[in-house]
């Protein structure tokens, strides 16, 4: 049962198995997921922001400073979790099941990006964060595109497959 306040006195009355701080996207989607239980899931939030100043609105790092973006590390990156510090278990194959649980992803093909597609083995379709690629590009990135490629650069239609190289649609 979902039950939302922004009374503190309201949320202070309740019991709570679980509290998450922060609803950004991880927060939200974590409980989400959490709330898939028995548990009683409470979240806080900072509410409204009263700082004019644009540079304290958002953590770095947050999908509000990072324009929103979906984007998986290297393969290499997440295998050196488990190869270099020693954590068994956590690399890309042994993730990738929680990487496609949280996402929903949808395809958006675009006029520079043909190749957009959802691949099953990739790409979550019923996590509680929504994905698809960008099929809005500026001027600029026509002529960005048509330069990278005719360096050598190849399209990457797939980066969340571990490899993240080549000249990319942003998620």
């Amino acid at each position: 049962m979902t039950n939302t306040t922004t009374s503190v006195d309201v949320f202070l009355s309740k019991t709570y198995d679980i509290i998450i701080v922060g609803g950004g996207t991880a927060g939200l989607a974590l409980a989400s997921r959490l709330s898939e239980t028995t548990l009683r899931i409470g979240v806080l939030e900072a509410g409204l922001d009263k700082v004019s100043s644009d540079p304290t609105l958002y953590s770095g790092g947050s999908s509000g400073v990072n324009a929103m973006l979906w984007m998986r590390a290297s393969k290499a990156e997440y295998d050196a979790l488990e190869s270099v510090f020693g954590n068994k278990g956590w690399n890309f194959d042994s993730l990738l099941p929680y990487f496609r649980k949280t996402q929903s992803h949808t395809a958006q093909p675009s006029k520079l990006f043909l190749e957009s597609k959802v691949i099953p083995g990739v790409h979550g379709t019923e996590g509680p964060i929504n994905t698809s690629q960008n099929c809005w590009h500026s001027f600029l990135i026509g002529p960005f595109v048509k330069t990278m490629t005719s360096q050598s650069f190849e399209i990457n239609p797939n980066p969340d497959n571990g490899n993240p190289l080549g000249v990319i649609n942003v998620t």
